[in-house]
């Protein structure tokens, strides 16, 4: 069948991904590519966070490719683009089941927009992907492309929502609620000093509520006793195929080893599961604390996301 690649357009292909994501899931019944939580996040966050920064634009780092009649079947991405003093970058592939043998075709487009990006002064120039540890057909050929495995670098774990999902008691004095539109400086700050970011702002947070699949209902927060934010998570859902998904979860380092995180987890699966989600995912990487607390709310079931890279 005719093929053909394209460059990155603006908002209508945007939504276009978002329907290959969702059309993927419901043939695959995995996470093979991205879910929408993840492209949401990466869209209305990560680039939005540097579009305010004035970093050169994301859209020239995505590729298109769609049928001689204009169906898209598969995009090749980066995660957050070319990010300073950083010796690689990486590339993840988007792909309709049907068309899995453009894999090569992507990745050859993919490593020479690298490459051709590579600055004047490195001296090492890496390319990572990764790769479920179920899928043997890209394994093995990242292996002829001349990638090497690197190890676990993650996983995506699930959690049936066909199950009665316990309560979990909070501490005396904290409570838990959706976040509202004016509250953003108190997320920005929870947020902030959960992942250590000193840059985070309400400006950044703020662009997040423009996100297709972002509902205010399943933003929820854990309140201190002094009103503050002590613990949040983001939960999102896909309707279509009745998924849900959390990006991000964290809790404040003085509120920290106190049941908030599962406490604010499980009232999210609550959410989900009232709204017709039959089943629930959470990207972790390999952090033991992390996922403990996953665990602890029955996302026991995993795949491993493992790490490849090509050395120039």
């Amino acid at each position: 069948m005719e093929t053909r690649s394209r460059e990155y357009r603006g908002e209508e292909d945007y939504e276009r991904i978002r329907r290959l994501l969702v059309e993927c899931y419901a043939i695959n019944g995995t996470m093979h590519c991205w879910g929408l939580e993840r492209l949401d996040w990466w869209r209305f966050h990560t680039h939005a966070c540097d579009e305010l920064g004035g970093s050169r634009g994301w859209q020239e780092d995505v590729r298109l490719w769609e049928t001689g009649t204009g169906k898209l079947i598969g995009v090749a991405h980066p995660e957050g683009g070319l990010q300073p003093g950083r010796d690689y970058g990486d590339v993840f592939l988007e792909i309709h089941p049907d068309y899995r043998y453009l894999e090569d075709e992507m990745l050859s487009w993919a490593e020479e927009h690298h490459v051709a990006n590579r600055p004047d002064d490195a001296t090492v120039w890496s390319f990572q992907t990764s790769v479920y540890d179920y899928d043997k057909q890209r394994a093995e050929l990242l292996t002829r492309r001349g990638y090497r495995y690197l190890g676990p670098g993650g996983y995506k774990r699930r959690c049936s929502l066909t199950r009665s999902i316990p309560t979990v008691e909070l501490p005396p004095g904290y409570g838990i609620r959706a976040v509202d539109e004016s509250e953003m400086e108190a997320w920005a700050d929870v947020v902030g000093a959960a992942f250590n970011n000193p840059l985070n702002s309400a400006e950044r947070c703020r662009v997040w509520l423009d996100a297709p699949a972002n509902r205010l209902d399943l933003d929820l927060v854990v309140v201190a006793p002094d009103g503050t934010f002590a613990a949040f998570c983001i939960a999102w859902f896909d309707e279509e195929n009745r998924i849900g998904m959390f990006e991000p979860v964290g809790t404040h380092p003085a509120h920290r080893r106190r049941g908030l995180g599962k406490a604010v987890m499980s009232e999210g699966l609550r959410r989900l599961q009232a709204l017709g989600a039959t089943v629930a995912y959470v990207g972790v990487g390999t952090g033991v604390a992390a996922n403990r607390l996953y665990e602890s709310v029955g996302f026991m079931d995993y795949d491993v996301e493992c790490c490849w890279q090509k050395e120039y």
